[in-house]
């Protein structure tokens, strides 16, 4: 339809209507009638919407709409403004027929708030019926996120449980300010965040939401409303990044984030944890060969982790030889007790790319089971487990025990010690783990001690 200011009369061509204006503004009233006009939303997108206007009248009823970001006005009052602006400046204005009827709306700016207002057009220029009105929001850009106004996510304290020091855990306080808007607490060491994503939102954001899928994550039961603590196992000292993220009930992104920089102070060093760094001797067996390796333990994070330098130096085949030095062995230290314990590990990649593509390397322990009529050594590749636990038995002495592992195999429970820890690989010529040190002739667990 055009409604056209200078005419005074009706031609009828099609879906276009001419209509002229005996005044220099449309008739703001509403005609009344019994035909219902509606809008519903079909489809929404960044930059587009499909939106479905209905109504129950005649087919060749025609009516005009218009879209603004202006939610508060008078929608009536508003499309009657339209009309009167359009024919002010063009001299007509563009109608359309049809009783279901698809709107494309283009050029739409992502996560935006439109409202679409219409209405019949009589041939007089009056707007007829009820005046129908939809909002919808567009989406977001999935490259772009911003912070939430109301957000703020901050380090609150290291706590230990009263009755058990080695329960440590770092409190984190999200706040919302009110926002009912939901999210996932999450956060990242510095180092990896520029590491693995460039210091990319997005990279980051979609990646977290990937892994957290993959466990096939019941998001409802994950997503945080309001004022909320996330508590943390105690983690390293340094540089980390905490983050709230934008996630809705079916995991989606929602584009808001909180981002904080944090630092972790390194903790003042016990005495019974320093009692274990500097120089060793291991000695043990393996049947009845005697080994010995010089080994220096070395602090990582105090009062938790140390690192073992120099196991299986002098067992590991040639070309492993810098292995023992270069990824040394990990080692929990226990404050209730002041043991210390091997533990499981996969190593990190070396940073000779040719290297680490070709190899990679594992801390495990073996277990001895009977499989068929034999004993068999299986080793167990699971990180994260203690292997053995050291004690002092003075300043300059310590003995090994070894950890029970226990588990089911073939309808079997077994409580099996581990028998040894070594070094071993995997590597594209062959899956299976091949050890560092020849047929594993590496001390036994049960036979080795610690002397300065």
């Amino acid at each position: 339809m055009k409604l056209l200011k200078s005419l005074c009369c009706i031609l009828g061509l099609g879906a276009i209507m001419l209509v002229a204006g005996c005044t220099d503004e449309p008739v703001q009233t509403i005609t009344p009638d019994d035909v219902v006009l509606g809008l519903r939303l079909d489809e929404v997108f960044q930059e587009k919407a499909y939106v479905r206007l209905t109504h129950d009248g005649s087919h060749e009823d025609f009516w005009y709409y218009m879209v603004t970001e202006d939610l508060l006005s008078d929608g009536e009052v508003l499309l009657a403004e339209k009309i009167a602006a359009d024919l002010d400046e063009d001299g007509e204005i563009v109608g359309n027929v049809g009783v279901n009827k698809n709107i494309t709306i283009e050029n739409l700016a992502a996560k935006t708030d439109y409202r679409v207002i219409a209405s019949r057009i009589s041939p007089a220029g009056e707007m007829v019926g009820n005046v129908a009105e939809l909002v919808f929001v567009t989406l977001r850009d999935p490259a772009v996120f911003e912070r939430h106004p109301s957000w703020a996510i901050a380090y609150k304290e290291r706590k230990v449980a009263a009755e058990d020091p080695d329960a440590e855990t770092e409190v984190f306080e999200c706040t919302t300010g009110g926002s009912l808007d939901t999210y996932v607490p999450c956060l990242l060491s510095k180092t990896d965040f520029e590491d693995s994503y460039g210091g990319d939102l997005r990279r980051c954001f979609e990646d977290y939401v990937a892994f957290r899928n993959l466990s096939n994550v019941k998001w409802m039961n994950v997503i945080k409303e309001g004022d909320s603590e996330h508590i943390e196992d105690r983690l390293r000292h340094g540089d980390y990044i905490l983050f709230m993220i934008g996630i809705d009930a079916q995991g989606e992104l929602t584009g808001y984030y909180a981002m904080t920089d944090c630092t972790i102070e390194q903790e003042a060093a016990l005495d019974s944890y320093r009692k274990w760094i500097g120089k060793w001797t291991v000695v043990g067996k393996c049947k009845d060969q005697e080994i010995r390796y010089s080994v220096e333990i070395s602090p990582e994070e105090n009062n938790l982790y140390l690192r073992m330098a120099g196991w299986e130096h002098t067992s590991a085949t040639e070309y492993f030889e810098a292995l023992p030095y270069e990824r040394p062995v990990l080692l929990y230290f226990e404050k209730s007790t002041g043991f210390v314990y091997v533990v499981s590990e996969e190593m990190k990649d070396f940073e000779d790319s040719a290297l680490a593509d070709f190899y990679d390397f594992y801390l495990y322990g073996c277990v001895e089971i009977m499989y068929g009529d034999e004993l068999t050594e299986v080793p167990v590749d699971i990180p994260n487990i203690r292997i053995a636990r050291f004690a002092l038995a003075d300043d300059n002495h310590a003995v090994a025990t070894p950890e029970i592992f226990s588990f089911d195999l073939n309808g079997v429970h077994y409580d099996a010690p581990f028998l040894y820890f070594n070094y071993s690989y995997i590597s594209m010529l062959y899956a299976g783990l091949v050890p560092v040190t020849t047929d594993s002739i590496v001390p036994r667990i049960d036979t080795m001690r610690l002397e300065r």
